[in-house]
């Protein structure tokens, strides 16, 4: 289209010597007003593709870290909206991916607990809070070989009909149990918070569950995408300790950060997700995390 050609050569002109040191001059030159290098920082962004000369305008002469400044302190919404646009399409450019981008559909399956006969069940799980779920020893031995380990090997639990799990509310480990009985994903999964699913992934790594991480770690990516709440508080969470996610090689909070970044979704979406990091009691560790993802990035070939 002639927009797209426009934009062609503009981003030619821009990856020229000419191009670049008329961008970089007019970053650094003190005469040149600030309203003039934001629009320089955020259309420069955008249409410089190679990485050298990129590299030379974000780091070198410093305008990812005046994006960043605007996130932090513009009051214009268009000007937040476009910066927001701005760091997207760069992380996209230097190869910041989503999780999101093989996530399954969001479908909910039966519930194959309730086909159990609860008068069959002969171990009761206690937790700290005193509240009990009831199951089969058998059940929990045959789905997972940290369970047989436990009530099979030498382990005082072995002998017990009674058995305290430790840490963990009684939400998650009904799930679990749920996923043991054969449960892909009923609808007590869906039911699940934010932090009841940070709960659950940590449960499947320790009973080595990894089919459960994945889909565990699938609905935490979803709904950071979706609830402005559910994003602070796995986010949150993330910075504090390590989670196990098995559906990425970073960690959880890398994974939230690129899932802001560069996941489908409208600007509009994407901006209000920003925003409402930016106002919180999360900001500095989420701009400081962004700058150093794409910095790290551009640098990486």
């Amino acid at each position: 289209s002639g927009m797209a050609q426009v934009q062609t050569n503009l981003t030619n002109l821009a990856e020229t010597g000419y191009g670049e040191g008329e961008i970089c001059h007019r970053l650094v030159n003190p005469t040149f007003s600030q309203e003039v290098k934001t629009s320089i920082a955020i259309s420069s962004a955008q249409l410089v593709k190679e990485r050298r000369k990129l590299a030379n305008i974000l780091v070198n002469h410093e305008s990812l870290d005046l994006l960043i400044d605007l996130l932090e302190q513009s009051t214009d919404s268009n000007v937040i909206s476009d910066t927001v646009l701005c760091l997207s399409t760069v992380a996209a450019h230097v190869g910041i991916v989503s999780p999101n981008l093989t996530l399954p559909p969001a479908t909910i399956g039966p519930c194959e607990r309730e086909k159990e006969v609860p008068e069959l069940y002969d171990l009761i799980l206690e937790l700290d809070d005193g509240s009990t779920i009831c199951t089969s020893r058998q059940l929990l031995t045959t789905a997972s070989s940290v369970f047989a380990a436990m009530l099979e090997g030498g382990f005082r639990e072995a002998s017990r009909s009674n058995v305290r799990i430790s840490g963990v509310s009684a939400a998650p480990l009904e799930c679990l149990v749920h996923h043991l009985t054969g449960c892909q994903w009923c609808a007590l999964f869906a039911r699940l918070e934010a932090l009841e699913l940070l709960e659950l992934l940590e449960l499947s790594d320790r009973y080595l569950l990894p089919e459960l991480n994945i889909r565990i770690s699938h609905e935490i990516v979803r709904g950071c995408m979706l609830i402005e709440d559910f994003l602070l508080q796995v986010y949150e969470k993330s910075l504090q300790k390590q989670y196990p996610v098995q559906c990425s090689d970073a960690s959880l909070a890398e994974c939230t950060i690129s899932t802001v970044l560069v996941a489908d979704m409208t600007v509009e979406a994407r901006t209000r997700l920003v925003n409402s990091l930016v106002k919180s009691n999360l900001s500095s560790d989420f701009l400081d995390d962004v700058n150093k993802m794409i910095r790290k990035k551009i640098f990486t070939k």
